[in-house]
């Protein structure tokens, strides 16, 4: 370790010396009902200038205050406002729990409670902060309250593929976005039937989203943190929902356990009635999760959380390309067959203690499992005639690519209020992973590998406010095993308000990663998985963040915001699957180094009006990557890069109990390879006596096209009903109200957008789209 990083650590607990100068009053903020913890909860010491807010815990501390008698008074959007009278004596003062109503409002028979922010992370630091609520969430058609298809709405957030569920994040490979469920990993969170996260809504409190420039708490990838916190469960009583629809069913319930206790249980299951007439689909998914959490006492608390989700898809559109045909009396899909098979599961389990060892300090220690497993197939089978005087010929191409992980973990965070000016964090955690993975192509074997690295890291940063300056100074140094050196990840964030209402963000940083995953969006019919690969003997992926930004309230209740980001890649990999045996004689030997940048800037508008609410949001953008034997290391677009991106939310509240959503999207279509030439691998089929081929595209340029643009609509109506059906099952239940809702996606289905072009021989293809049909969903909420 250098002498320079000795110095860089003693400044940061030299700070601490004050802790033990100053006096402190902290304690947890709750929902007086539910009892859930509030996060966000603005906490100010009145006529001393003081104040600060709950952190992710709700909990807070307040030092640096001197002996006398102060009131304490705490808001929160959506709640009533609660003022405690605190006598300052000594330096350990831990309030209890402070119990804050929720705001009602009455207008005649109608109910309305305000809703709640989703206050996750620290905002007064973070750069590329994006929030969402599962109230917003549900607000938006396609989204269909779904996490996953929600932050594909936010600015530098792009999906890979329409019916992928996975995404990049400002031009950076998906394997680089991190996933966690209350603090614990969760490899491919996504359900493949329906596109969806594997995380039923119901059950989320605050869902947080850091697009680069995170702090050094943060680690192991270098793109994005989304943060998904659950609910711990009701300690007033029993309440939950049920929502059955013609797609899904859903149930969710808390309620208390004992006198200290609270749960939560949730669980899902898809069936997709429309898809099985459609596109033949006999596909299902299930998932639930449980919390249970115990506050032993005012200084300790324990949360224990299970989760599990299965897939089981068999898709076979063949009765879908039988309608295109006889529908515009073609014959391009008639003897055109495709199948995907798809089996996976996710599985996670934690523990977690959170401790107040003293008003100025805060102790959080996990351990969990996360383990998941995953058998994709898919094929093509084709025939065709070039023309009318050839031979008929039979293309066929198939995949199968096969992954397991296991992921055990212990890590514990202190943080520590030491004054006024300073917060420090110190945190370590322990990791010992297991990965396999497996590919076939084209029923050749491509190799297969089994990995047992481990990994330690530790941080510390310092949050120091300054006047109208917060900058936080921050390092991560971690341990792998595979590799001889210690890596090290200094990062700053810097935020200033300045004059005219605008608020500055900065923040630089180096971001290491040692597990990446394959990109095989070139060799399947379509990538729905990250098929995670621990690197051995080699560099880590790197990637240097340079992000500025400015926001400035325009009109009451409403923003506007303007990003700027670099981000340099030093460091990236990609697998060339296609290598002969005799150029890569191992699974690992097709990894091929390369590097990579992204840049762009991000406008946003953002509003919440009486009866308007919502977001729009334009995005351009450029990311690259350069590999040596690709065009001879020629630069090209990145597989997912998108220049230009338009996103727009709006909720029209047009009566108390009846409001619209829409959603639009406009992108710039995906760059895909279109092959000059066609290599063709012939093979024999014992079976039928026959003998086949397989395409395999030759062109001298990657990327060298672009596909058409993509634009969706999709439009949603949710209506508090008070007689009929719906009322009538709320009456049987015993519910306090219900809902109807209807979502009408893809509008514009007569405008096909393309994700793929098949080659038909010579310079033809055959456009593939997903949007022949729109999607009609309807169903009911009961909540109770």
């Amino acid at each position: 370790m250098s002498k320079k990083l000795y110095i860089f650590l003693f400044l940061l607990f030299i700070s601490a010396i004050g802790y033990s100068q100053t006096y402190t009053v902290s304690g947890y903020v709750i929902d007086s009902k539910t009892g859930e913890t509030l996060i966000g909860v603005t906490v100010v010491l009145k006529n001393t200038g003081q104040g600060i807010t709950t952190d992710g815990n709700g909990f807070f501390r307040m030092s640096s205050i001197k002996p006398g008698e102060y009131i304490l008074q705490f808001s929160y959007i959506g709640y009533e406002k609660v003022e405690k009278t605190v006598r300052v004596i000594n330096k350990s003062i831990l309030l209890k729990e402070t119990a804050l109503e929720q705001e009602v409002i009455e207008l005649k028979d109608v109910i309305i409670t305000a809703a709640r922010p989703d206050t996750v992370g620290d905002k007064e630091i973070e750069t590329s902060q994006l929030k969402l609520s599962s109230n917003t969430i549900l607000n938006i058609p396609s989204a269909r309250g779904d996490i996953f298809k929600a932050v594909k709405y936010l600015p530098g957030i792009e999906a890979t593929d329409p019916f992928s569920p996975l995404y990049t994040a400002r031009g950076s490979d998906p394997s680089g976005n991190l996933v966690l469920l209350d603090g614990v990993a969760i490899y491919n969170p996504y359900h493949f039937a329906s596109g969806d996260g594997i995380f039923n809504i119901q059950s989320i409190k605050n869902i947080d989203l850091l697009v680069g420039g995170f702090g050094s708490e943060f680690g192991g990838r270098n793109s994005s943190i989304l943060y998904i916190t659950t609910k711990d469960g009701n300690r007033d009583g029993l309440h939950g929902e049920f929502e059955p629809t013609t797609t899904h069913s859903k149930v969710f319930a808390e309620f208390p356990v004992g006198k200290r206790g609270s749960m939560m249980v949730a669980g899902r299951y898809f069936y997709d009635i429309p898809s099985y007439f459609i596109y033949s689909s006999r596909s299902y998914f299930y998932d639930f999760n449980i919390s249970y959490t115990n506050r032993l006492n005012e200084r300790n608390r324990i949360t224990i959380k299970l989760f599990n989700s299965k897939d089981d898809m068999k898709f076979v559109p063949d009765r879908l390309f039988s309608y295109i045909d006889k529908s515009f009396n073609l014959d391009i899909y008639e003897d055109t067959h495709m199948k995907l098979n798809n089996s996976w599961t996710n599985r996670a389990a934690t523990a977690i203690l959170k401790t107040v060892i003293s008003p100025s300090v805060f102790l959080k220690t996990q351990v969990y499992g996360s383990f998941h497993s995953a058998d994709d197939y898919s094929s093509m089978d084709l025939t065709f005639n070039p023309d009318s005087t050839s031979q008929e010929v039979k293309l066929y191409y198939n995949t199968n690519f096969r992954s397991k992980i296991n992921d055990l973990c212990a890590k514990s965070v202190l943080n520590i209020k030491s004054d006024s000016i300073n917060t420090i964090k110190i945190g370590a955690e322990f990791n010992s992973y297991y990965f396999s993975n497996g590919a076939r192509i084209n029923d050749i074997d491509k190799g297969n590998n089994t990995r047992s690295p481990l990994l330690f890291a530790g941080f510390v940063e310092d949050k120091i406010k300054l006047g109208n300056v917060i900058i936080r100074p921050g390092l991560r140094a971690s341990r792998y095993s595979f590799s001889n050196d210690w890596q090290y990840e200094p990062r700053v964030n810097l935020g200033a308000n300045l004059p005219f209402d605008i608020k500055l963000r900065a923040a630089w940083g180096i971001y290491y990663q040692n597990i990446i995953s394959m990109n095989t969006q070139e060799y399947e019919i379509n990538q729905f998985l990250d098929y995670y690969y621990p690197l051995k003997n080699r560099k880590p992926t790197k990637s240097i963040h340079y992000i500025l930004g400015f926001e400035k309230p325009v009109f009451k209740n409403s923003s506007l915001s303007l990003d700027f980001y670099y981000i340099d890649m030093p460091v990236t990999y990609t697998f060339n699957l296609n290598q002969s045996e005799l150029e890569a004689r191992t699974f690992s030997d097709k990894l091929q180094q390369g590097t990579g940048k992204s840049y762009g800037i991000e406008l946003m508008f953002r509003a919440n009006f009486e009866k308007i609410s919502g977001w729009i949001s334009y995005g351009l953008s450029r990311s690259t990557r350069s590999y040596p034997y690709i065009m001879n290391g020629k630069s090209f677009l990145f597989d997912f890069d998108r220049t230009h991106s338009f996103k727009a939310i709006v909720n029209y509240k047009i009566a108390p109990r009846l409001t619209y959503n829409f959603s639009l999207i406009a992108l710039s279509g995906l760059p895909k390879t279109i092959e000059t030439t066609l290599q063709s691998y012939y093979y024999y089929d014992p079976t039928t006596g026959s003998i086949g081929s397989y395409p395999f595209g030759i062109s001298p340029t990657k990327n060298n096209a672009r596909l058409p643009s993509v634009i969706e609509l999709d439009m949603g109506i949710i209506k508090r009903i008070r007689n009929g059906f719906g009322a009538e099952l709320a009456e049987f239940l015993r519910a306090d109200e219900s809902y109807f809702t209807l979502t009408i996606g893809n509008i514009l289905f007569l405008r096909r957008n393309v994700i793929w072009y098949f080659p038909y021989g010579g310079d033809k293809y055959i456009p593939i789209g997903f949007n022949y049909f729109p999607r009609i969903t309807a169903g009911y909420i009961i909540k109770f």
